[in-house]
């Protein structure tokens, strides 16, 4: 937020190029701070799947221990690569932005704003694949809710790259 803020005027009222968004990059930028928060809802999503499954472990009533810890093990890996990637996109949200609309890897905020979408959609069909979470009323709307947000971000920085190469 505070590089959207910082990106309306310098300290001094003068806007600079290197300091501002121009008014294509700004809804992208805004698309990709709504994508952050998607992240850090998923990885809240994380820690409450993690803790259902666990007590399900710990009251011994479940005879898939083996599975349930695997799961753990899955959620813990696909965070990171959730936390990574939101880590290496907002980095490149500082202005002026770098928009390449390419399927090319490298380190241009497009590319890692596809990277982190599939990394959000992977973490979130995980939870889908296991019952416990699911059974859990809150886990469930959670997921329900953090898929519908991490498309419509997706789509909107999708089209506002577009539009800023246009």
């Amino acid at each position: 937020q505070e590089i959207l803020d910082a990106s309306t005027s310098t300290s001094n009222g003068n806007s600079s190029d290197e300091e501002t968004y121009n008014p294509a990059q700004l809804p992208i930028a805004q698309g990709c701070v709504a994508l952050v928060k998607c992240s850090r809802g998923t990885l809240n999503a994380a820690l409450k799947a993690c803790d259902c499954v666990g007590s399900e472990i710990e009251s011994g009533m479940n005879d898939g221990r083996a599975e349930n810890l695997d799961f753990i093990r899955k959620v813990l890996e696909s965070a990171k690569r959730v936390g990574e990637g939101m880590t290496d996109m907002a980095s490149l949200l500082y202005p002026p932005l770098e928009i390449k609309h390419e399927t090319a890897p490298g380190d241009h905020l497009w590319t890692q704003v596809k990277q982190q979408h599939q990394s959000l959609k992977s973490l979130l069909l995980l939870f889908e694949s296991n019952e416990t979470c699911m059974k859990s009323e809150e886990i469930s709307n959670l997921v329900s809710n953090l898929k519908g947000a991490v498309d419509r971000r997706y789509d909107e920085v999708e089209h506002s790259c577009r539009d800023a190469l246009i």
